[in-house]
């Protein structure tokens, strides 16, 4: 609890604030991808931004192609201390093409890294939870209240009927 506490005072808690307009790219690999996904179910329903999210190697085979500048790439990566041998080699490598392609279209990157030498899951949930805390703050940027829910909007709710299995 005190390490968790430690780090979610560090400086990585203040990821900046994507551009109005931009889309979200959330990329990570092994323990990072589902966190990524779970960053893009609440980036939309908690501060409506338009995400994706994608497998580091996936990102590299298409999805970087629908990058625009100004779009915004965060990249969950591991720190350098759990990451070794070959295949630590092989993440390093591919994260950085990761960031060189994104930069090279113009899009912007944020690193959610943590520097600790924690097991690669544990650096996952906490770097998760530097995430939730993004898209809280982008919440905040726009007005919106990360507890009320679209669907208690009536034109979603509406929306929302045409849902359901009938």
């Amino acid at each position: 609890a005190r390490l968790l506490a430690k780090i979610m005072q560090e400086p990585l808690a203040a990821l900046p604030l994507p551009a109005r307009g931009a889309h979200m790219h959330i990329v990570g690999w092994g323990p990072f991808e589902p966190m990524a996904h779970e960053l893009r179910l609440k980036a939309m329903e908690v501060a409506h931004m338009p995400a994706l999210s994608h497998h580091t190697e996936e990102f590299l085979h298409g999805p970087v192609a629908s990058l625009e500048p100004g779009d915004e790439v965060i990249l969950f990566e591991p720190s350098p201390a759990s990451l070794k041998g070959t295949a630590g080699k092989l993440v390093t490598r591919r994260h950085k093409a990761c960031e060189r392609a994104a930069l090279t279209i113009g899009a912007r990157i944020s690193k959610v890294k943590l520097p600790h030498a924690l097991p690669p899951l544990w650096q996952a949930v906490l770097a998760l939870a530097h995430g939730q805390r993004l898209c809280l703050n982008m919440a905040r940027a726009k007005s919106l209240n990360p507890d009320r829910n679209r669907q208690e909007n009536p034109r979603y709710l509406r929306a929302f009927e045409h849902c359901k299995f009938k």
